[in-house]
């Protein structure tokens, strides 16, 4: 995905000017959020048997996703975390 969404931020600019890199664009940007959505199905799929009820210690597990001991790691996925946290914390509500 990411070189895709590469590609149509390169291209943002110059497809304001041309509407047939305009529509390019458009093309690249679908091909972009099919392949996301593809990822995310793969993703279902794989997670479908995982327990639901082993999420305890969410936060812990969380933050050992991130190797703290790299430079810079912790900051580069702080986005990401975030995000996690809130996924996790909803999912903690319907447990």
């Amino acid at each position: 995905m990411r070189p895709l969404r590469n590609l149509r931020s390169e291209w943002r600019n110059a497809a304001l000017e041309d509407a047939a890199l305009g529509g390019l664009r458009a093309t690249v940007k679908a091909l972009e959020l099919e392949a996301e959505q593809s990822l995310l199905t793969q993703l279902e799929g794989l997670s479908a048997d995982w327990p639901a009820g082993e999420a305890r210690d969410a936060e812990e597990w969380l933050i050992g996703l991130v190797d703290e001991s790299a430079e810079g790691c912790v900051v580069g996925n702080r986005d990401a975390l975030h995000v996690l946290r809130i996924a996790v914390g909803r999912s903690d509500d319907q447990l």
